[in-house]
């Protein structure tokens, strides 16, 4: 008997912890869709980089500042592409 009680605890606890997390996810996704259009229409310009030198998710102002072509893909190879590595292997 104690055997059962303590597999539904387990099962509990696994269904407990999958809904925690499904609920964080959902949560950062509809925060996301929240805010994507006040960053769309910022006067600022706004950007996610990577390390390899990609960029995601420019809006109008950042795309305008650094002519980006579009709002996800490769940073162009300018000057101040480089002082952008330079800076961030300073960091």
């Amino acid at each position: 008997m104690g055997t059962v009680e303590l597999r539904l605890a387990l099962l509990g606890l696994v269904i407990y912890t999958f809904l925690i997390l499904w609920l964080g996810r959902w949560s950062a996704r509809w925060e996301a869709r929240r805010i994507r259009p006040d960053m769309e229409r910022a006067p600022l310009g706004f950007l996610r980089l990577f390390p390899d030198g990609r960029y995601a998710e420019a809006n109008p102002a950042a795309r305008q500042l650094l002519r980006l072509p579009s709002a996800s893909g490769r940073l162009p190879d300018t000057g101040w592409r480089l002082l952008l590595e330079e800076d961030t292997r300073a960091a």
